[in-house]
């Protein structure tokens, strides 16, 4: 059984490395060449916007119908 603080570690280690990840998968394909080797890494940038919008929509239709029950 895992503790409730290493799973939080766990948790937080995850969140910090998705947000960096994020952040240079923005930044960096911005600022590159569109036939730069760094486009290999990353998906295009339109999925960028559409993942967080996607998730935001998800969540906020999750909660609202769960307050309606």
């Amino acid at each position: 059984q895992m503790s409730d603080a290493a799973l939080g570690n766990i948790l937080l280690i995850i969140s910090c490395l998705s947000f960096c990840y994020y952040t240079a998968w923005v930044i960096m394909l911005l600022f590159s060449d569109p036939d730069h080797a760094i486009n290999r890494v990353f998906p295009p940038v339109h999925y960028a916007l559409l993942v967080p919008a996607s998730t935001g929509l998800a969540f906020a239709g999750t909660v609202t119908v769960q307050s309606l029950h």
